[in-house]
């Protein structure tokens, strides 16, 4: 199995990644493991730490201000966003992935929607009760939305939506 996971920000969006990562290298063991994130955000501590490679754009989130400082914030965002998607085509090119699994977060927009574009098996991991912003826009779009809870599937719409809870490390 070739895959690419993608998420950060918070180590909520990472750790369920990392978990979901670990159980895939034991059961296969020749699996190819590579994360994506955002430039100097938590997710490169602990994707290295974890002992996988890791690539990475400079990415943020979204302003929610409709102040000029908050619209040019948005714009720097998504041409921010925009050029990592085109990165990432790049790298799904090399790779070649079986499947791209985003764990949420603004830093896992890029990559799953470059995977969704490419022909790549997609998929969305939400852990939280309330989807965020990358999650709504990227459900349509994937293969399948995972989530940890049931009220979740009814604030997203997807083609295929998977209640399987939160992915923890085995040692927890």
């Amino acid at each position: 199995m070739r895959a690419i996971f993608a998420g950060g920000g918070t180590a909520g969006h990472v750790n369920p990644a990392l978990a979901v990562a670990n159980y895939l290298k034991k059961q296969e063991p020749d699996s190819q493991i590579w994360f994506f994130g955002g430039t100097g955000n938590i997710e490169e501590t602990l994707v290295q730490r974890a002992g996988y490679p890791i690539y990475t754009f400079p990415l943020q989130g979204l302003s929610r201000s409709k102040s000029l400082s908050g619209m040019v914030k948005n714009v720097k965002a998504l041409l921010d966003t925009w050029k990592a998607i085109q990165g990432c085509k790049k790298i799904i090119r090399e790779l070649k992935p079986d499947i791209v699994m985003g764990t949420g977060g603004y830093a896992s927009f890029a990559m799953v929607y470059a995977a969704a574009q490419c022909g790549v098996k997609t998929a969305v991991l939400e852990v939280n009760a309330v989807p965020g912003v990358a999650t709504k826009r990227l459900a349509p779009r994937v293969d399948c939305v995972m989530t940890s809870y049931a009220e979740t599937a009814k604030l997203i719409s997807a083609r295929r939506i998977e209640e399987t809870g939160t992915p923890v490390r085995q040692e927890i």
